[in-house]
């Protein structure tokens, strides 16, 4: 799915305003890009701006852990998942992998989240039977950003490449001011970017690529032969901010400050601070099957296998009519071999290879010199003659033959 068409869907929704209305709930899981994790579907996800590195000649893959397949990577562009500060673990290998010229690691802060953005859009187009609906939605959007913001270090935090300080101080910027590269095309008025903690930086280390007032967005610093991105947070990144026109030059600006535009490699890093250092490139773990019956397009094809499925699962299980007992045949009813040799020989199509089996199991058996012998003894008054019943009707006796044939076929 192109990026475009992920933007015409968030925006059909927002149209529409029926996501999470008696429909299915509204994707909110933060920073991944694979499509199994909602990486397009969600409000939080990193999809579009994915999509958006790959439109300028990059290949783009995603990883949850620093292996070697990661170290490989021109820029690795890391949506921290959650309040955690990056371990020790992570910094030196970070720090490591910048030594290497021309990498870029770009890191996005969470501070900020789209659902309450999607909720207060969808409110002004509810109309007035959803209205209460929807701000219920919306207070428990603001409550559950609330509640994540917890897990930000209280106040002032050094996170060894910069500092944030998470103290709440929430407002809407309407002024921009930075890099010509970044400000080229963009109208300040019409963006929708939040900020809620303040990113510190530090005027003999950092150059600011992006401000509002004397607030830092964006912030560059150089780390060994390598640079550092800080992003505020991912209120002009995400799928649902990627929407406005605006957001989008802003994005574009950040993948021309992150990458060479000679094609190169970048990781989008979906893991926390505590993200796990590993010398192995072990497959990584895949989401739940259920996750399958949630994304689309697949989650329609399988919705509609399981229903058709159930249909003919009861239309064919029932037993209509009279019920009756199945005939039961015991196994060791010595007629039923009869009767399967019978048609054994029936399918060779050949009367004389047929009797010459059943004379030779007769002299095997020693049951031709028995019904000889039962052939001198008198016949019953009435009765019929022995030597006809075993000669079939033939003088002496001899055992009928039909005329030559051919003989057993295959």
């Amino acid at each position: 799915m192109k990026s475009w068409i992920a933007l015409a869907l968030v925006t059909l929704a927002l149209a529409s305003g029926g996501c999470g209305l008696g429909g299915t709930e509204l994707e909110t899981e933060y920073g991944s890009r694979q499509a199994l994790r909602g990486g397009n579907s969600s409000v939080n996800g990193t999809g579009v701006l994915a999509e958006m590195y790959e439109a300028q000649g990059n290949t783009v893959v995603s990883a949850r852990r620093l292996s070697p397949r990661v170290d490989s990577a021109d820029t690795i562009v890391w949506f921290i998942n959650d309040g955690e500060l990056p371990s020790e673990a992570a910094i030196d290998w970070f720090n490591n992998w910048l030594y290497y010229p021309d990498r870029t690691l770009v890191i996005v802060i969470r501070d900020f989240d789209a659902a309450p953005l999607y909720w207060r859009k969808v409110q002004s187009q509810a109309p007035a039977s959803q209205k209460q609906e929807v701000a219920s939605r919306l207070a428990e959007a603001n409550i559950d950003f609330a509640t994540q913001r917890l897990n930000l270090p209280p106040g002032v935090s050094d996170w060894t490449w910069f500092e944030y300080d998470s103290t709440n101080k929430p407002r809407k910027v309407t002024t921009l001011a930075g890099e010509p590269s970044w400000l080229r095309g963009v109208d300040a008025s019409k963006v929708e970017i939040e900020l809620n903690g303040r990113l510190l930086h530090d005027l003999a280390q950092d150059r600011i690529l992006l401000r509002s007032e004397a607030d830092p967005i964006v912030i560059e610093r150089d780390v060994n032969s390598g640079k550092v991105i800080v992003v505020a947070n991912g209120s002009f990144l995400l799928n649902l901010p990627l929407v406005n026109k605006e957001h989008r030059k802003l994005a574009g600006a950040l993948i021309n400050e992150s990458t060479s535009g000679q094609g190169d490699q970048v990781v989008f890093l979906e893991s926390g601070g505590g993200v796990i250092v590993s010398d192995s490139d072990e497959p990584e773990g895949l989401p739940s099957a259920w996750r399958y019956l949630n994304t689309p397009p697949l989650s329609y094809l399988l919705r509609s296998v399981i229903f058709f499925s159930m249909v003919m699962i009861f239309a064919m299980w029932p037993i209509f009519g009279v019920p009756r007992e199945e005939s039961q045949r015991h196994l060791m009813d010595f007629g039923r071999h009869v009767e399967a040799l019978g048609k054994l020989l029936a399918r060779t199509r050949n009367a004389r290879y047929a009797w010459s089996r059943i004379s030779l199991y007769r002299q095997l058996t020693g049951e031709g010199s028995r019904r000889a012998t039962e052939a001198d003894l008198p016949s019953p008054p009435g009765g019929p003659d022995p030597a006809a019943a075993i000669g079939g009707g033939q003088p002496g006796g001899a055992p009928w033959l039909p005329p030559p044939g051919k003989g057993p076929q295959g």
